[in-house]
């Protein structure tokens, strides 16, 4: 026993290993559930550029969409024509795709300035922490490809300041933007102007602002962004696009909310934080530490990295309307030093502290995973009992470890999470399969799509057709979905409650789709000219 609780585990092999392991745990039952409504807009939009032909203009029900650039639906859309289908499962693959491009960036930046246990350990807690493993990794959104981006810029800029090479420098930084830009508009531009003035301070080089290389930079960007910007004026006004990008940028925080609710998010917003990304943000206690600013400053990546999440965090501190997948970017920075006082720290009280909560956070978790065994839906699973205890031994001995060794007690915790995430996907999401509130959506459009082959399909007023109900439908039919202001004889329509109590008379309902909204329904509605 003195042998194993003084070896070292090698931390190289340890990230490989997790990774090989944790990758196939998230592909399990990846496409089961059904889609939230942001992934019905995103996938939606993907099908329509496809069946237009048209890459730049998206559009949603056939109007044009100007809420976001197309690069995410260029993306979608090349999974779809990889794979020959477009569902859940091919719309959440790039998501999986970048979240692994994004750990192992990690580990490969930080092992650039800090030994392998900080960068393997740091990438992993990015991985493993709640909110992605339990939520983002399975939905086919956005946000960790454009964090993903966003999180090399930060590096990026380090990096190469310290090396000194400017027109590297600025021109790969203002690519990234740009990159960064085409996945999500105005807020790139947030983080190009705070992280630049924080790095400049940083580093005292403010006259390097005045140098060609950086005009060179600006030049680079204005060159990707002005030949989409040209391209899209052959289809649409700028104008107009702008105006959307701004109102979308904006309308989250203090502009559109007000100093009231900005003063109450930053209130809340630590402790929201802190529960989003447990069981890592436990790690929390080691700010508390007296020496903890001194500390950080020993290593200039850590400093840096502290300061960056300083420079930006607070627009989302201080915005009344904020998402956790809106700050992915900021865990790695985050997490990565609230590691390196634990290292650092290894004999102080709240060392302790902080292995305490671990230990109680992963028994907890143990203990509650049981549920699974009782709750109605989860037990309806077929073989839920050795599922769930496919899951729980291995995540009783990563607890035994965690408990033992102390040193081991982060590596433990990470296997623990993997663990825990295997029982979730052999469990958990095929009962969401089946009994979530979206699963009768998919099958009503589903069925519809079936019954209205050969026909058209409008959607009347489309004020309630949810966009998931919409990508079932264009992607069943082949088609795009598009709607109208008229009654049409020769066609299938689409209607809310509303709008057919006013057409009851002349127009027969023969189906309807359940909709996750106040109307609870939409009505199938038979052209008369329809035998």
């Amino acid at each position: 026993m003195r042998i194993i609780r003084t070896r070292r585990i090698n931390d190289h092999t340890f990230f490989i290993l997790s990774l090989l392991i944790s990758l196939p745990i998230l592909l399990i039952n990846l496409g089961a559930v059904p889609f939230i409504e942001d992934e019905g807009i995103r996938s939606l939009v993907a099908l329509e550029m496809d069946h237009s032909g048209n890459w730049i203009t998206p559009t949603l029900y056939g109007e044009y969409y100007y809420k976001k650039p197309p690069l995410w639906n260029w993306i979608l859309l090349l999974s779809y024509r990889i794979t020959g289908v477009a569902n859940e499962f091919t719309t959440r693959l790039p998501v999986i795709f970048f979240l692994y491009l994004f750990t192992i960036s990690i580990y490969i930046t930080y092992k650039r300035y800090l030994n392998t246990r900080m960068s393997a350990l740091t990438a992993l807690l990015f991985l493993t922490c709640g909110r992605i493993l339990f939520w983002d990794s399975m939905l086919g959104l956005i946000d960790i490809a454009f964090s993903w981006v966003v999180f090399l810029f930060f590096f990026w800029i380090f990096h190469f300041h310290r090396k000194d090479k400017l027109l590297i420098l600025y021109l790969g930084g203002y690519v990234l933007v740009a990159i960064a830009f085409l996945l999500k508009a105005l807020p790139a531009l947030v983080f190009l102007a705070f992280t630049l003035i924080a790095s400049h301070l940083y580093f005292r080089s403010w006259k390097n602002l005045l140098t060609w290389q950086h005009l060179a930079g600006i030049l680079s960007f204005g060159l990707i962004i002005g030949t989409y910007l040209f391209l899209f004026s052959k289809y649409q006004p700028v104008e107009k696009l702008l105006q959307v990008f701004v109102s979308e940028s904006t309308r989250r925080t203090v502009l559109e909310h007000g100093i009231g609710d900005s003063i109450l998010q930053i209130v809340k917003f630590p402790f929201e934080m802190v529960y989003h990304f447990l069981p890592w943000s436990a790690l929390s206690v080691m700010l508390l530490h007296k020496n903890a600013w001194k500390y950080l400053q020993e290593n200039s990546f850590i400093s840096y990295t502290g300061l960056i999440f300083l420079a930006n965090i607070w627009i989302y501190w201080t915005s009344p309307e904020v998402y956790p997948r809106y700050l992915l970017m900021f865990i790695p920075l985050y997490l990565g030093g609230c590691l390196y006082l634990y290292d650092a720290q290894k004999d102080s009280t709240l060392h302790k502290v902080a292995d305490i909560l671990l230990i109680i956070l992963a028994g907890g978790v143990l203990v509650g995973s049981s549920l699974v065994l009782m709750n109605h839906n989860t037990r309806q699973i077929p073989g839920v009992v050795w599922k769930w205890l496919l899951a729980a031994i291995p995540m009783t001995l990563a607890v035994i470890v965690m408990v033992r060794y102390r040193h081991l007690r982060i590596h433990g915790f990470i296997v623990f999470l993997i663990a825990a995430r295997f029982g979730f996907s052999l469990i958990v999401l095929p009962s969401r399969a089946e009994y979530s509130a979206g699963v009768p959506t998919r099958t009503d459009a589903y069925r519809i799509a079936a019954m209205t082959e050969g026909h058209d399909l409008y959607i009347y007023n489309h004020d309630t057709l949810r966009y998931e109900a919409g990508f079932y439908l264009t992607a069943a039919r082949g088609k795009t979905l598009t709607t109208t202001k008229q009654l049409h004889d020769e066609a299938f329509m689409l209607m809310n409650r509303v709008n057919y109590s006013t057409l009851a008379d002349k127009y027969q309902a023969i189906d309807s789709i359940r909709v996750r909204r106040q109307e609870k329904y939409v009505y199938l509605i038979k052209g008369s000219k329809i035998k």
